[in-house]
């Protein structure tokens, strides 16, 4: 999906929450969901490669378009030239509300804490395009931390205390 029509239906379902987004936050936001597309679904959502500017990951044409709006509120709806994946539609909605709900600052920690992809190939005052399988390679190790840490919770219930 082109990062402009999944940005569109971003902005949109901020404001029908009620909670518009920023340029900034648009930009945590789509990394985000990239992310978790790569978890749960293992394929990429987004067909474009994130950079790894100073302030975490960006997407060029999101940048190119939005970065006018600097920190202002979205409050315009966008045209969707493309619907959601349908196998993902309700993720993704229910990804958005959650992250919605989050400051920038929390998105931003999430996408550059350390060993993430960002933090990884990013270059003070340079942007640096983050490669697709960095970020392929980084879900696959959260997908595989979820599923430990699932088996884990499932072994302790299935112990019965006498």
């Amino acid at each position: 999906m082109r990062a402009l029509d999944l940005a569109a239906h971003v902005i949109n379902r901020c404001m029908d929450l009620g909670m518009p987004t920023t340029h900034f936050k648009l930009q945590k936001m789509l990394y985000i969901l990239e992310v978790k597309s790569l978890i749960h679904f293992g394929k990429s959502l987004i067909d474009e490669n994130f950079e790894a500017w100073e302030y975490g990951p960006f997407l060029r044409s999101i940048y190119d378009k939005y970065s006018y709006m600097a920190a202002c509120e979205m409050l315009v709806r966008q045209k969707t030239n493309k619907e959601l994946p349908s196998d993902q539609r309700n993720a993704i909605i229910n990804n958005i509300d959650e992250m919605a709900k989050m400051n920038l600052w929390e998105l931003a920690q999430i996408s550059m804490e350390p060993d993430t992809p960002w933090a990884k190939v990013y270059e003070k005052d340079k942007e640096v395009k983050i490669p697709n399988q960095l970020i392929v390679s980084y879900a696959k190790a959260l997908r595989e931390s979820i599923s430990k840490e699932s088996q884990i919770n499932k072994s302790v219930r299935d112990i019965s205390i006498n």
